[in-house]
């Protein structure tokens, strides 16, 4: 099985915009930059604006997109495909345990899924 998912990398002030991942949800509980699955015939920007609207309620304008990496989990595998984008709106943690901006030198702390590690990890390299 393949998933797609998007994500916005929103950054403002040297600080990044993370969701957690519901206790119920698949990875429980782990950080994520804000985003979601991509529904079958779904553009990937419309994908990216639903679930951030449904997550967080926010808005946002895309700018670019970044990156895309695959991981392979145990049955499926995620493609990952990352957006920086700018927030044009207030959030709350609507569909996600929490969401707050973290200081780039902070990120490291964080838990994030395999797949999203990966991007992590370049993030972390480009700013070091």
């Amino acid at each position: 099985m393949s998933i797609r998912v998007v994500v916005a990398e929103l950054e403002q002030n040297g600080t990044y915009l993370l969701t957690q991942r519901l206790a119920t949800s698949t990875l429980p509980l782990l950080w994520e930059f804000p985003g979601g699955r991509v529904q079958d015939g779904e553009k990937l920007e419309d994908a990216l604006h639903r679930t951030l609207a449904f997550r967080i309620g926010a808005k946002i304008v895309i700018q670019e997109k970044l990156m895309e990496n695959t991981h392979q989990y145990e049955g499926y595998h995620v493609t990952l495909i990352v957006f920086r984008a700018v927030l044009h709106s207030d959030f709350q943690a609507l569909n996600v345990e929490d969401v707050r901006w973290v200081p780039f030198e902070e990120l490291h702390t964080y838990h994030f899924p395999q797949a999203d590690q990966k991007t992590m990890d370049l993030l972390l390299q480009e700013g070091s």
